[in-house]
C-alpha cells in the first residue's frame, strides 16, 4: 500500500486510498512482497546514487590538487595524507538537499539518567521511506531460542 501511495504522491484523496486498499486486497502475498522489495531496492539505489554524486563532487577538487603534487611513497604514504578531511556536516546538508532528510544522533529526549543517545530525523521523509539501515542479525522463528539474553 505504501508503494501505491508513494506513486500517487501527497495529493492522493480518499478515492485514491480506497483504490489502493482494493488493490492490496486483490494482490497475492507474492505480488505484494515483490512490490515492497522493488520499492525498498529503488529507495536504496536512489540513496546510493545521491551519496555517490555528493562524494564525487566533494572529492573532485582534491583529486585535481593531488595531481599537481608529486606522488608519495613509503613512510609518507603510511603516516597520512596532505589533503584536508571531508567535512561531514557538508555531506549531511547536501544529502538533505538531495533526498529531503538526514539523521542526527543527539542526546535522548527521554527523561531518564540512562537514556543515552537518540536517532532523530532532520527534514521530511515520505510515507514508507527507508530511513536507516541497521546492520544486524536476523533470527527466523525456529532460532529464537538462540537469541542472546
Amino acid at each position: 500500500m505504501y508503494t501505491s501511495y508513494n506513486s500517487l504522491g501527497k495529493n492522493a484523496d480518499e478515492a485514491d486510498a480506497d483504490q489502493i486498499i482494493d488493490m492490496a486486497i486483490k494482490a497475492s502475498f507474492d505480488d505484494q512482497q515483490k512490490q515492497v522489495q522493488e520499492n525498498i531496492h529503488n529507495q536504496i539505489k536512489r540513496f546510493c546514487t545521491a551519496m555517490d554524486e555528493i562524494l564525487i563532487n566533494i572529492n573532485e577538487p582534491q583529486e585535481s590538487q593531488s595531481k599537481a603534487t608529486p606522488s608519495r611513497s613509503g613512510l609518507s604514504l603510511a603516516v597520512g595524507k596532505n589533503s584536508p578531511t571531508i567535512n561531514h556536516p557538508v555531506i549531511a546538508e547536501r544529502l538533505k538537499d538531495s533526498i529531503g532528510y538526514t539523521l542526527d544522533v543527539k542526546p535522548s529526549q527521554i527523561p531518564h539518567s540512562e537514556a543515552g543517545q537518540g536517532l532523530f530525523l532532520n527534514g521530511e521523509a515520505n510515507v514508507g521511506a527507508v530511513i536507516a539501515i541497521y546492520p544486524g542479525v536476523i533470527y527466523s522463528p525456529a532460532y529464537y531460542r538462540y537469541i542472546p539474553g
